[in-house]
């Protein structure tokens, strides 16, 4: 497991902010829009390395303006072409991703005639028993609840799994429908599964839409019950290869706030996982709601994946500050606030030996 990604993202990071928190923004807050920047600001050297370093989505708004005399005026572009700018900077430090900036590209596979959150008890990266561990979430529900395609794609699995290729063992996922999606902003395809169907209602090669119902909740293969067990896989539909599907589905309160996402990881000097006994997170907005108390992915082979590179997370989290509390080795007690922001995934590190 390679630990270069942290170091590249905390240097692509600094370097964005540096290059933003410079000339750049102080023009763009002080008039308005692009007036004169200061010398040496857009020089050629500037130039180059923006165009390495920011994203598509900041880059652009940049690069028609680049030049090469530091006497060269640009153009007020008013104040709302300014605020673009800036919350798409924001967001993108908020996210601090590199291998895709695409957040939350998958609906709910239950509609809101069913129980359509995640079984807190059984969340991604638990042990469910000496041999597996949970690879996806489960939605508990009625037999015959619907289940919906969680975006658009080609079916390229229906029917009974009876191949271990698909799960840890055969017959792992019951009736099962594996859908593969072409998703904006990724370079390799997106799986996404479900499983312990009661009845499947797509056929192979077949193309449905977002939103589309693809079968029925039963529970047919390894369960206890009724319900959904759904997995997001990334680059090959393999057991091996999925994410945790709290930070790929975008999910509402219930005042119609898109909900944010936690993706954490403790890592040692060299910046390979820490294995710690909890991690607790409370909400500062309401004193009456009871902390999470997350767990590091058990199964080592789902730690620090792009494209969040986590070893642990939450989703359906409401906007507002919380407090991450975590024992570490050789520390103690540690407490850290974060913002968790509308629609948004943040990213928390504690690096040993970092100022944190």
């Amino acid at each position: 497991m390679s630990s270069r990604y942290n170091r590249n993202r905390r240097k692509k990071s600094a370097l964005i902010r540096s290059l933003l928190a410079t000339a750049v923004t102080t023009s763009m807050i002080t008039t308005g829009g692009f007036g004169i920047f200061p010398e040496n600001n857009l020089t050629e050297v500037f130039q180059q390395t923006f165009v390495e370093f920011a994203p598509p989505e900041i880059n652009q708004f940049f690069s028609p303006y680049y030049y090469d005399s530091i006497d060269w005026e640009l153009p007020t572009l008013g104040d709302s072409f300014t605020s673009q700018i800036i919350n798409e900077f924001e967001n993108f430090i908020q996210t601090e991703t590199i291998e895709t900036r695409v957040v939350f590209p998958l609906a709910l596979p239950i509609g809101s005639e069913g129980r359509n959150t995640i079984d807190a008890t059984e969340r991604y990266g638990k042990p469910q028993s000496s041999q597996v561990v949970q690879h996806g979430v489960d939605f508990i529900n009625s037999a015959g609840t619907p289940v919906l395609a969680a975006a658009s794609g080609n079916v390229v699995f229906s029917g009974k799994d009876d191949q271990a290729e698909y799960g840890p063992y055969a017959e792992f996922h019951g009736l099962v429908v594996i859908l593969e999606h072409n998703l904006t902003g990724f370079d390799q395809p997106v799986f996404t599964v479900y499983s312990h169907l009661s009845e499947i209602q797509v056929e192979l090669e077949q193309f449905v839409n977002i939103g589309d119902q693809i079968g029925l909740v039963g529970s047919t293969g390894d369960t206890s019950g009724s319900e959904l067990h759904f997995e997001v896989r990334l680059g090959d539909n393999l057991y091996g290869s999925t994410r945790n599907p709290e930070l790929w589905l975008a999910q509402f309160s219930e005042d119609v706030v898109q909900q944010g996402a936690l993706a954490g990881r403790i890592l040692d000097q060299d910046e390979m996982p820490i294995i710690v006994e909890q991690v607790v997170l409370q909400y500062f907005g309401d004193a009456e709601q009871d902390p999470y108390y997350l767990k590091i992915y058990a199964d080592e082979n789902l730690l620090l994946q792009p494209p969040w590179n986590e070893t642990f997370a939450l989703g359906n989290l409401s906007p507002g500050e919380y407090k991450i509390s975590v024992i570490l080795p050789g520390v103690g007690l540690y407490n850290k606030v974060v913002e968790i922001k509308s629609g948004r995934v943040t990213e928390w590190e504690w690096v040993a030996g970092s100022e944190e």
